[in-house]
């Protein structure tokens, strides 16, 4: 008999629990803060990423310090971007906008964007890849952070 596993954080701290009761089993991956690989691109050490969770889809955080920038690129499967503080210019092959605190951006797959940060206050996002392959870069030409 499977029991159901309940799994709740608090401050970075995991409990389990079972429920005897019920005959399901969930699965969880929990990472946090101290334990998923950072990277910043190289040239730019302002320029960080961090990759949350690299399975069915990719999810990180990204910061981008005064001045730094993503040159125009695509991705396979889009991507997908909240912008949590700070602002940035985002643009397509067609139109540039700002995105600050709050704003969700979506990026068709294979649609060419940028960003540049050209404010003093760093701009961080959580960023979301519909196709996990598209988090390759990242992992294999940026510098890998401790």
């Amino acid at each position: 008999m499977l029991g159901e596993f309940v799994v709740s954080c608090v401050n970075e701290n995991v409990a389990i629990r079972q429920n005897k009761s019920l005959r399901a089993l969930w699965l969880m991956d929990v990472i946090t803060k101290s334990t998923a690989p950072k990277f910043h691109s190289v040239g730019q050490p302002s320029r960080r990423a961090t990759i949350l969770f690299d399975g069915k889809v990719a999810l990180g955080k990204g910061s981008y310090g005064k001045g730094m920038a993503a040159p125009f690129h695509s991705h396979k499967g889009g991507e997908i971007i909240h912008v949590l503080s700070g602002k940035a210019v985002f643009a397509t092959r067609d139109k540039e906008i700002v995105a600050g605190p709050g704003m969700t951006l979506h990026f068709l797959p294979g649609e060419e964007h940028m960003l540049e940060n050209r404010w003093d206050e760093p701009m961080t996002m959580m960023w979301i890849y519909p196709e996990p392959d598209d988090a390759e870069p990242i992992k294999t030409n940026w510098v890998k952070i401790g």
